[in-house]
């Protein structure tokens, strides 16, 4: 059987299974609050989140994120994906300018409601029983444990920023 990147055709149609194995947020808590809850169901891992906007966020939100896998030593990771310094108020006209943030938010928000529009305005948001379904990611996606981490910021005095979410989720991918 042909292989393509080191992964053979029949690899290829067996589904992916993405088991979260941690998911952490910090907040500044006088911006936003939230919190991640992993649970099992079915033989899935599927995670809520829940938190409050504390006050509207009317420009200049910034985000980063950043993919890494495992290396051969566990608990260590190397870079993988990166966007940073992403425009939020400007990916919603263009969502293609950040593919990888786009994938997150679009497969995290039919979860649930997210504050996804500019100006971000105060309330409550959250997602219930995320999941990455075998669909959501590219049949060639290698096996490996992923960290993903995320930081959301917003301007402070002058030119320095402040972060006001912070998240780091472990997944391992596998075949069945």
């Amino acid at each position: 059987m042909p292989k393509i990147l080191g992964i053979s055709r029949a690899d290829d149609e067996k589904k992916l299974k993405v088991t979260v194995e941690k998911a952490e947020i910090v907040t500044d808590q006088a911006v936003v609050t939230a919190n991640a809850v992993i649970r099992a169901e079915n033989g899935q891992s599927l995670v809520d989140v829940t938190g409050e906007v504390l006050q509207d966020i009317e420009r200049g939100i910034l985000v980063d994120i950043e993919v890494k896998t495992e290396t051969e030593k566990p608990g260590e990771f190397k870079p993988l994906l990166k966007a940073e310094d992403i425009d939020f108020c400007n990916y919603e006209k263009n969502s293609t300018m950040a593919p990888l943030l786009d994938l997150f938010l679009k497969d995290m928000s039919s979860f649930g409601n997210l504050p996804l529009k500019c100006p971000i305005k105060k309330g409550p948001f959250g997602i219930k029983g995320f999941h990455l379904g075998h669909d959501s990611l590219p049949s060639y996606t290698p096996e490996a444990r992923y960290l993903i981490e995320s930081k959301i910021y917003i301007p402070k005095d002058g030119d320095d920023h402040h972060t006001i979410y912070n998240s780091k989720w472990i997944a391992l991918i596998v075949r069945e």
